[in-house]
């Protein structure tokens, strides 16, 4: 790899890991997570968004929404959040409870959050994976 690669992989990366910092830091504070946060996420890369969580955005036609894939190691958790956007959640393997209304989703459930509606979810499986599809306008 010729030098001029290594720095552009580096910058990168050094960009990627602030942005995840920044998002990690909104999850932990309580704080809006918005929409244009979201799509700053790098399409195909996995990350770790906070402790035993890691995600990776998928990609979508434009217009489309923001979808990812979300996996969560046992008790892992996001932190209550927010975002300026509707959510649906979709289990596909393992459970999580939602904090906020303490209803426990398994596999094959869905669940859609509202703009502006606090939650926090808890794995409570050894290995949860989730699909979230975030959209601005409510596709039900």
């Amino acid at each position: 790899m010729s030098t001029e690669m290594k720095r552009l992989v580096l910058k990168n990366d050094e960009r990627i890991k602030s942005l995840f910092k920044t998002l990690s830091a909104k999850f932990e504070k309580g704080q809006m997570v918005t929409y244009m946060d979201m799509n700053t996420f790098p399409i195909l890369l996995r990350s770790m968004l906070s402790e035993g969580i890691h995600t990776k955005r998928l990609p979508l036609p434009p217009g489309a929404g923001l979808y990812f894939k979300v996996d969560f190691k046992k008790e892992s958790e996001l932190g209550v959040h927010q975002h300026d956007c509707h959510e649906h959640i979709t289990v596909d393997r393992g459970a999580f409870i939602d904090l906020t209304s303490g209803k426990i989703y398994e596999e094959g459930d869905e669940l859609i959050i509202k703009p502006g509606q606090m939650h926090n979810i808890k794995s409570l499986d050894h290995y949860t994976i989730l699909y979230i599809l975030f959209t601005r306008n409510d596709p039900y």
